[in-house]
């Protein structure tokens, strides 16, 4: 089915979320690239190649920026698909601190981005949706199977603020559970997007892949592509769900 919905990907100009613009706009929705890096966005706006898609540049650790954002955007045309993929590890991977090593600056910053930055766009979202609902609102945020298991590579900050993502999603399904609006995440294992490469050496992605049942990282398509799922009108009945797509390194 060809979607004729307009859609908001935050994070856009991102390894994963350049790939979900891409993804959507092949299925037809009208895609807004949103991002903090205005040059890149533009890049993702090019390879899209139709008219009918836009950027909007925003930080979203700033609920004013986000606010207005999502005001300009509606003013155009409203949106009936959000999807929050903005967030990433802003520590030094090689480092990993620990819960005794984690400065308060560098666990601020992390929960800024990756936990805040998600509730103001939610937040901004549904005040939009409440206030003029549309048919098959979704709002689709990715988390990340390291909220789901013990002892990741990763930070306690970015443990910490993808695990909360999973309770956020579940609240807001409930909260918008009147609204005709779909509340999911999506919980990627390890993804081999450009940044994954540039920040990690060749000996960690090697463990990273052996760790799932497939022994290889996912593509930034494979994530895409259940993104586009859970947007899709067959989606209809799934809501405060987790669509885990990590090679089996999680299983529940």
């Amino acid at each position: 089915m060809s979607e004729n919905r307009r859609a908001i990907v935050v994070g856009g100009a991102g390894g994963i979320g350049s790939d979900i613009c891409r993804r959507l706009a092949s299925e037809g929705y009208r895609v807004v690239v949103a991002d903090r890096d205005q040059e890149r966005a533009k890049v993702v706006l090019a390879s899209l190649d139709d008219p009918r898609h836009s950027i909007s540049q925003f930080d979203v650790t700033n609920d004013a920026e986000v606010d207005a954002a999502f005001d300009e955007i509606e003013s155009a045309d409203p949106v009936a698909v959000l999807v929050v993929a903005s967030g990433g590890l802003l520590v030094d991977f090689r480092a990993m601190p620990n819960i005794a090593t984690m400065s308060t600056s560098d666990w601020e910053r992390t929960l800024a981005y990756n936990l805040n930055g998600v509730f103001f766009c939610l937040r901004k979202f549904a005040q939009l949706r409440l206030a003029a609902p549309l048919e098959h609102g979704r709002i689709i945020t990715l988390s990340s199977g390291v909220g789901q298991i013990a002892g990741s590579p990763t930070d306690v900050g970015y443990v910490s603020s993808k695990a909360a993502i999973f309770g956020l999603n579940r609240q807001v399904a409930f909260d918008l559970k009147d609204a005709g609006v779909t509340v999911n995440t999506v919980a990627p294992g390890p993804v081999g997007t450009p940044e994954f490469f540039r920040n990690t050496t060749e000996q960690a992605r090697a463990g990273a892949a052996g760790a799932t049942l497939l022994n290889r990282l996912a593509t930034p398509e494979e994530v895409s592509a259940g993104v586009a799922f859970l947007a899709s009108r067959d989606a209809a009945y799934i809501t405060g769900t987790t669509l885990d797509i990590n090679g089996g390194v999680h299983m529940h």
